[in-house]
């Protein structure tokens, strides 16, 4: 199974470097333009199945891309970023950034916030129920930075120390991953 990976378009929170977690933020005007280059991009590419993030940052690009396909988008919860609880809208500030996402140090910021662990066994679950399925040839998920980061690991490993954030995919960007469903199940 072919997974191809998309993150999200700009939004003005990226720009101000706000840590958008769970917040509902739009796409600016860049963003959608971004997302019509990957629909472009994409467009001879035959894709069987798209799943996005709930939030509108992602539904809207994974929307403009599927123009093109006119495949039926899958909501879907495990796709959504990382809670990052009360620090959601406000930027990091010296090494908060690398603490929030050393995999070792496993940081929760409270009772609401996601440590990076258990993120990770978020997005990874569905990725093992995705390729347990072995129904597609090629899939489209249309998510965020952290579950860019989260999708890496899963098909290359983990990252331990601060090297982890050096995975966040930028806006638009598109990856790949070849995944042997009969050596892994």
């Amino acid at each position: 199974m072919k997974i191809l990976f998309v993150r999200h378009g700009e939004t003005d929170w990226n720009i101000e470097k706000r840590a958008q977690g769970r917040k509902d933020i739009e796409l600016n005007q860049n963003g959608v333009m971004q997302a019509l280059e990957v629909k472009e991009r994409l467009k001879d590419v035959k894709i069987d199945k798209i799943f996005a993030s709930p939030l509108k940052r992602a539904m809207k690009t994974a929307e403009i891309i599927n123009e093109n396909h006119s495949l039926e988008i899958i909501s879907e919860q495990a796709l959504i970023e990382r809670n990052f609880g009360p620090l959601e809208g406000h930027q990091f500030h010296g090494n908060q950034w690398f603490e929030c996402w050393n995999y070792d140090l496993n940081t929760q910021y409270d009772m609401n916030g996601e440590c990076v662990r258990e993120f990770f066994k978020r997005v990874h679950l569905f990725l093992d129920k995705l390729l347990k399925e072995d129904k597609y040839e090629t899939v489209l998920l249309v998510s965020h930075g952290g579950v860019s980061m989260a999708v890496d690991s899963y098909f290359n490993g983990i990252v331990h120390g601060e090297e982890l954030p050096d995975l966040k995919m930028k806006n638009c960007d598109v990856r790949e991953y070849i995944a042997d469903t009969k050596e892994k199940y």
